[in-house]
């Protein structure tokens, strides 16, 4: 992940998954460790997530820099969505 903090943010520093829970959804965004610079969304979850912290692992370790297209600030839709199946959380796109 540290090729998209360098790519968006020109910085070398490893990011993180960090969320923010909503009255309606959860949302999970790649931001800086500082939290500077602009947050990349990964995934929008219109129901409550019991463990978010879990979502935000997955995402973490099954993201890679080619999965962010260069043309707008988020995670391709498609390789979130295999990344949450592979890790057993495909329940949360339905």
């Amino acid at each position: 992940m540290r090729e998209v903090a360098e790519i968006w943010w020109d910085r070398e520093v490893d990011p993180m998954v960090a969320w923010r829970r909503g009255e309606t959804a959860t949302e999970f965004h790649l931001v800086p460790p500082d939290g500077a610079g602009e947050a990349i969304l990964l995934l929008r979850v219109d129901t409550s997530t019991d463990d978010p912290r879990a979502v935000a692992e997955a995402l973490a370790a099954g993201l890679a820099a080619c999965d962010f297209p260069p043309t707008e600030p988020a995670a391709s839709a498609s390789r979130v969505a295999a990344t949450l199946r592979v890790s057993g959380l495909g329940h949360l796109l339905d």
